[in-house]
């Protein structure tokens, strides 16, 4: 399955990136594919820069497929166009 939109792509990105690895689908499990913890705040902090948001690095923890990452992200982003 390919990304839905440009964050799932986004994640993807940065994912490829901190995995090494070329395939990553939206479906896909980061710490399945090999992640581990290092990577993972490597992955939030270079989703922090590129995005200007907070993430908690316990959130790839809590959603740990690309589609679940994604729409996390995707509510935070939200959330930071609602703040005045």
């Amino acid at each position: 399955m390919t990304s839905q939109d440009q964050v799932e792509q986004l994640v993807i990105d940065v994912w490829q990136a901190a995995l090494r690895v070329a395939d990553i689908d939206i479906n896909d499990d980061f710490f399945a594919r090999g992640g581990h913890s290092v990577q993972a705040m490597a992955v939030v902090t270079a989703l922090r820069e590129r995005l200007a948001i907070e993430l908690p690095v316990s959130l790839i923890f809590e959603a740990s497929t690309v589609a679940e990452f994604a729409a996390e992200i995707r509510r935070v982003l939200a959330n930071k166009q609602q703040v005045p």
